[in-house]
């Protein structure tokens, strides 16, 4: 990577991780959130560590995915990332705001964002309520 995180500049091309740190940086409003990420990650009920019941009180579902894509992208996405340390896979960041949902509901979250070590991309992976 070669990169300090005081240095990082994030690409436009996102992911999915963890975050929080001392230096700020973007997550880029032209980030790539990949539509399984929603469906078969944050919008599919789970046994442990369900988000989607959480979503569902802003009337995201799997039948709606672009919904919760354009949610973060409005109130997540070009806020500042805090840098949350690093693991085997990257360097994590944290974005906390505010989703607005379908249905009008302000649902507070934190999303999580990874800056990939071996090529440098960045994707978000996960959204905590």
């Amino acid at each position: 990577m070669g990169q300090s995180p005081e240095h990082y500049s994030p690409p436009a091309y996102l992911l999915v991780c963890i975050s929080t740190k001392w230096e700020t940086v973007i997550i880029p409003r032209d980030a790539v959130i990949a539509e399984s990420k929603l469906t078969d990650y944050l919008l599919d009920p789970r046994l442990y560590d369900d988000k989607s019941k959480y979503l569902l009180q802003g009337g995201f579902t799997k039948e709606n995915p672009e919904r919760l894509n354009a949610a973060i992208r409005d109130k997540v996405v070009e806020t500042e990332a805090i840098f949350d340390g690093t693991n085997e896979h990257g360097i994590c960041y944290r974005v906390e705001g505010d989703l607005t949902g379908v249905n009008g509901r302000i649902l507070p979250v934190a999303t999580i964002w990874l800056q990939w070590h071996k090529d440098s991309n960045c994707d978000i992976n996960a959204v905590v309520g």
